[in-house]
């Protein structure tokens, strides 16, 4: 017994799909890709979890197009983040959260790198961008919560957060 984990076998249910190594689609235009499955995702564990364990409401991040995918060839695609100077050549390779003014909410992001998500996703596989991802909504969850600080606690609790997300998809 592995601590009670489960492994099932799961076989491949067509030829794409075996040649896609089971990853979801990396284009944003494929119906099912790795975007939409994350982020639909992401949303339905905070909308539900917040709630449920701290008692806080949770503001969709996708209503007001709040997940924003930049390309460092392109500075042009990295919105501006109120109060913070950001530079595309600063954030290039990462992925991060914009927290504008403190008392407008909807002028925060989560912004990644599209070409380290590509990367990602070729070395590692589709759950590799969503890690990415799921660790800046970890953050705006901390922000929401009034604990991020710029510590290994605060660190910490982001991956754990990221993992409560990933352990329920």
């Amino acid at each position: 017994d592995r601590g009670g984990s489960t492994v099932i076998d799961l076989q491949f249910t067509s030829a794409e799909e075996l040649a896609s190594g089971g990853n979801a689609p990396f284009d944003p235009s494929v119906e099912g890709n790795i975007f939409d499955l994350t982020l639909g995702s992401l949303e339905t564990f905070w909308t539900q979890a917040m709630p449920a364990a701290f008692d806080l409401e949770w503001d969709s991040l996708l209503d007001d197009d709040q997940v924003v995918a930049f390309d460092p060839d392109d500075p042009s695609s990295l919105p501006e983040c109120p109060g913070t100077d950001v530079d595309v050549e600063d954030v290039a390779g990462r992925a991060f959260t914009c927290f504008g003014e403190p008392d407008d909410p909807d002028d925060d992001f989560v912004a990644f790198d599209i070409q380290l998500a590509a990367s990602l996703y070729d070395q590692i596989g589709d759950f590799a961008v969503s890690g990415i991802i799921s660790r800046q909504y970890a953050f705006v969850a901390q922000v929401l919560l009034g604990n991020l600080d710029n510590d290994l606690d605060s660190s910490l609790q982001a991956d754990c957060f990221s993992g409560a997300w990933a352990g329920a998809v």
